[in-house]
């Protein structure tokens, strides 16, 4: 079988960027020698870092990664994956928006290029292609990577509507020719021919237009079946209560300070401090201890989290990202450090996604990234800069994912939010605006409100999914002169306080539900 595969890859830098240095691949985590393949590879140059394989064979399958380095530092790809099971090539249209690999084993249709990737929501649209002529129109297959078990109607309908907006036809002159619901969902739609060849002829430029980005980030905001109820239901029920109401107060033994706390369940937490990290329940006795986490050295940073399994994930002294599975007793390496000069410093698991969230910086330089991975620990996102090529972090220290998607990161001195896909929203710096900020621990609760811990003023701040502030929630609650740490626990509406200064924990209470005449709890008493 003698074909070839083309990754494709291209490099944007900002105008006031230092230039490209080098730029290279990688398989597997090696570096991949070009010279030394006796011409089987070629390309990779910083005018063209596309990588070509000829006489592809089963011995290519692997992770390829594209590494960019400047005076700044190195920045990565997505990953690509080339699976082991090369198939025969299908006929298709080149696609200048969708750069495509000739063969890429079980990877359908083509893969996104990378930076149009940091807006294009990946999960619910992540491949496009025109197939056929017919009758004056091209059908067109999108690939909906979700768990649609009861895609219909009005999900096709809105999914419609965006591809006019893209291609500027009626949405009438679009044809629905079939949809075929599975673990995803394929949906073959008829477009005529005059706007079909918008989906080839798309560009760089024609994606960095801040109107095609608004077309396709709104497509992750198309709920599935069971979540747009879900978030109704929450704010149909839940309401702010007059003031909080404090629940109890713990004092733990294991630990000198509560850097950051993630709960497991309504009576268990793993908190970390200075030195240690143990999971405790609401008498602050210590029932388990890690003894290879590296929160010492993170000061008060968000290190550790609980995934939907109830499985601790936290950064170790390696900066190895670890699994403690369920039963306590195994200890897995995740997500292993590649990347030598960049450090991870905070961690979160999407309850909605699965998708593992880390904030890392760059060990000698003040820049910082979020990257995402999905639940096999595959890079499936990196987030590093705005639309205008400029950074979006210095030192991500906390990380929390709000009920719309958003991601949600304590920054040196702002609050700093991206949508699912990575285009950013907002930074909040501070109330009054100018006032500055210390941003410590953040969480998000079941009305999408952004409560962040201020090292500043000693005080809890609430702002709304938009970045507006609402009032100081807490201020130096009982027992706590700093308060550093939040946790919200969604299946109790109760929110965990850790201390910087001592041990102590407090537990309040400030959602309840609508009609409720007392602060009692909703899903039992306290």
């Amino acid at each position: 079988m003698n074909r070839s595969i083309k990754l494709n890859g291209a490099v944007f830098v900002s105008d006031d960027s230092p230039g490209i240095q080098e730029v290279f691949w990688s398989k597997n985590g090696e570096k991949i020698d070009i010279q030394g393949s006796g011409g089987r590879l070629s390309g990779v140059t910083i005018d063209d870092p596309s990588l070509t394989i000829r006489n592809v064979s089963q011995e290519d399958a692997g992770k390829y990664l594209l590494t960019a380095i400047n005076a700044v530092g190195p920045n990565d790809s997505a990953v690509i994956s080339i699976d082991d099971e090369i198939r025969p090539l299908q006929k298709q249209e080149e696609n200048k928006l969708f750069k495509t690999a000739d063969v890429v084993g079980n990877i359908a249709f083509a893969k996104l290029n990378n930076y149009l990737a940091m807006k294009f929501p990946q999960e619910k649209l992540s491949n496009l292609k025109c197939l056929l002529l017919d009758n004056g129109y091209k059908k067109v297959e999108i690939h909906i990577q979700k768990d649609f078990k009861s895609f219909g109607g009005s999900q096709i309908q809105e999914i419609v509507k965006i591809v006019a907006a893209m291609l500027d036809c009626e949405h009438e002159e679009i044809l629905v020719v079939d949809a075929r619901p599975s673990g995803s969902v394929i949906l073959i739609l008829s477009v005529k021919e005059k706007y079909a060849w918008k989906f080839t002829a798309l560009n760089e430029e024609d994606y960095l237009n801040s109107a095609t980005a608004d077309v396709m980030e709104s497509l992750s905001e198309i709920p599935t079946p069971g979540t747009e109820k879900q978030e109704q239901g929450n704010q149909c029920l839940l309401k702010l209560m007059s003031s909080p109401k404090l629940l109890n107060s713990l004092t733990l033994t294991g630990v000198d300070c509560c850097s950051h706390i993630s709960c497991v369940t309504s009576d268990r937490v793993w908190v970390s401090g200075r030195y240690n990290l143990v999971l405790t329940d609401t008498t602050g006795v210590p029932l388990y201890r890690v003894e290879d986490s590296y929160s010492c050295y993170f000061g008060g940073n968000g290190v550790h989290t609980v995934n939907s399994e109830s499985e601790l994930i936290y950064i170790d002294r390696n900066y190895k990202i670890n699994k403690l599975l369920k039963n306590m007793k195994t200890t897995i390496t995740f997500i292993d450090r590649t990347y030598f000069s960049w450090v991870p410093g905070c961690v979160y698991s999407s309850p909605f996604t699965g998708d593992l969230l880390v904030g890392g910086h760059h060990e000698f330089i003040m820049t910082g990234k979020v990257s995402r991975y999905n639940q096999r620990g595959q890079l499936t996102q990196t987030m590093q800069y705005d639309n205008k090529g400029l950074q979006l972090y210095e030192k991500p220290r906390y990380i929390t994912e709000n009920n719309n998607g958003d991601v949600v990161v304590s920054d040196s001195d702002a609050v700093v939010v991206t949508q699912r896909g990575g285009r950013h929203r907002f930074s909040y710096t501070g109330h009054p605006t100018g006032s500055g900020l210390r941003p410590n621990g953040i969480c998000t609760d079941a009305l999408s409100h952004i409560l962040v811990c201020d090292g500043r003023t000693d005080k809890v701040q609430m702002l709304n999914r938009d970045g507006h502030f609402l009032s100081h929630l807490l201020i130096r609650p009982s027992g706590i002169f700093s308060p550093w740490s939040l946790s919200y626990d969604v299946n109790t509406h109760r929110l965990w306080v850790g201390s910087e200064d001592n041990n102590t924990v407090v537990i309040y209470r400030y959602i309840t539900r609508k009609g409720s005449l007392t602060g009692k709890s909703i899903s039992g008493s306290e």
